[in-house]
Formats: structure tokens, sequence, C-alpha cells
């Protein structure tokens, strides 16, 4: 079967990766004579915007009947970061239906993860600071995220949160930081959640507990070694259905992209995605 690749282009995304990389990607497009349309994303939410209009107007779902077509398919390949991917298949979420993706990372963290509190207070930091754009330039995105986990240590206050695991309800009277993810990263590769596995069909929540400063940075220096789990102010847990209430307003982030600091009431599931990887001989 043939392609015709539909490439979602954020130039913005990590400060320019994301222009420079499609300017890599669409000379070996043409070299191998493949055909393909590309759209830029101009402003913030422009990526759903195309998105939407893709999924109404041109793309289809892999189907064995579509597979035995000789057909040519309209493949969707998202260039960004971790807030375009999201808004991408937030948009096809919401509109209910099911395409493959193609996603070529070109952000400052590369994670996919959605938290409440320090992870989010950083990304919040992390996203209005300056230092970001500068290191971005040199291909050093994660150290400003380091900077801002500096800043928002001294800052961020414990918070109490209800969370639902599995019919299960635990309270945390001063939650410091609280991270749901199906994966092991986040923050620019740090595997704040070493067990999770994306193939199973499970949300990892790890939940930190407001501490004196110097147990923090005990539990990071864990962390760091991916020990993290041996803290008793670090929990961890595995479920298939979560919800976590948040009454005091607090940041909050999904796949990097700041939400507005406000109450929060999550209920969170799992749901397969295909994607397409295919190497470019």
């Amino acid at each position: 079967m043939n392609f015709h690749y539909y490439l979602l282009v954020n130039q913005a995304a990590g400060s320019g990766t994301g222009k420079k990389v499609a300017e890599k990607i669409i000379p070996l497009l043409e070299q191998k004579k493949l055909t393909y349309s590309i759209y830029y994303s101009e402003y913030k939410g422009h990526d759903a915007q195309i998105a939407e209009e893709l999924a109404k107007k041109t793309l289809i779902a892999w189907t064995e009947e579509v597979q035995e077509q000789d057909n040519i398919f309209p493949l969707l390949v998202v260039i960004g970061g971790d807030g375009t991917l999201h808004q991408v298949l937030n948009t096809f979420y919401h509109l209910g239906v099911d395409f493959p993706v193609a996603y070529i990372p070109a952000g400052s963290g590369n994670d996919f993860a959605r938290g409440i509190g320090l992870d989010a207070a950083i990304v919040h930091a992390t996203n209005h600071s300056n230092a970001k754009k500068q290191l971005n330039k040199y291909h050093l995105g994660s150290f400003s995220y380091l900077l801002s986990i500096l800043r928002v240590f001294f800052c961020q206050k414990g918070f109490p949160i209800l969370v639902d695991i599995g019919g299960k309800q635990i309270a945390f009277d001063k939650a410091f930081l609280c991270t749901a993810t199906n994966h092991p990263y986040f923050g620019g590769g740090v595997a704040i959640a070493p067990t999770a596995e994306i193939a199973k069909s499970t949300i990892d929540l790890v939940v930190v507990e407001r501490i004196n400063l110097f147990k923090i940075l005990w539990i990071v220096l864990l962390l760091l070694q991916k020990k993290q789990m041996k803290s008793k102010n670090f929990h961890h847990f595995t479920t298939s259905k979560l919800r976590i209430l948040s009454t005091v307003p607090q940041y909050g982030q999904e796949d990097g992209e700041d939400m507005e600091k406000q109450p929060f009431d999550l209920q969170l599931s799992t749901k397969k995605q295909l994607f397409w990887c295919e190497v470019l001989r």
C-alpha cells in the first residue's frame, strides 16, 4: 500500500526545533518521491483545528478492509512536542474517531504525562522562562527544567488531595507532587515512575508528600538513581481507573502544556492509540 503523508508541523516546538526537523524530513520525502501535504501550526490551538479539519475531510481508519485495498492511505505525521501530539489525540478523542498517527518528537521535554502540583508548577515556570528559549538553541532544553525545579522547590506548598484508586480512597493532607502517567518519564526524561509500562492498560500514580528541604533533596537523589520508591514519602500506585480530587487551586499540566491554576476533579482511564512507525532508507 502507498501512503500520502499529511505533515502537521508545530514550527515553534522546542523553540524552533519543530521547524528544523521538518526541514530535514521534507527533503527525505522528496528524495524517495513520496507524496505529502504540509500544514504549519501558526498559533496556540491551531494544531487542534488542523487535526479536526483533517479528521473530518481526509483521514480514514486503519481497518482490515483498507489494508486489502490497493489505494493511497492518508497518514498523519505530527512533528512537534508533547503538547502538539496531545492536542491532536485529544481532538480525535472528542470527535470519537480513531486514526493511526506517526509522531516525530521535536519538543523540549518529549514526555507524555499529566500532573498537579510540583511538576505542573515547574512546567509553568519553565514555559514562562527566558532560559528555556536560550537553552533550546543549544539542545539543552532539559536544563531549563532543572533551573525551574530549584525555583519551585522553595515556593510550592503542600495541598490536600483525595485519590480513588480502583474504588479505594486515600487522602493526602500535604501533597507536593501528584502525577498520573502510563510511562516512566516526565520533566524531560526523569523516570518518575520507573516500573510503568506503556504497553499495559494501566495508569501509574505518583504522590510525593511535602516534607522539609533536606528530605526532598534526598528524594531527588534517589530519583536520579531510580530508587525513589525506597522513600516513605514517595507513594506509587498502579490501577486501571483513577480519580483525583484537589479542592485547593493548583497549577496543572497535560503533556507539558499549562493548565490554569484551579481545583481539579480528574477521572483517568486508558485508551489504545495506533502509532505508525516507518524507516526511510
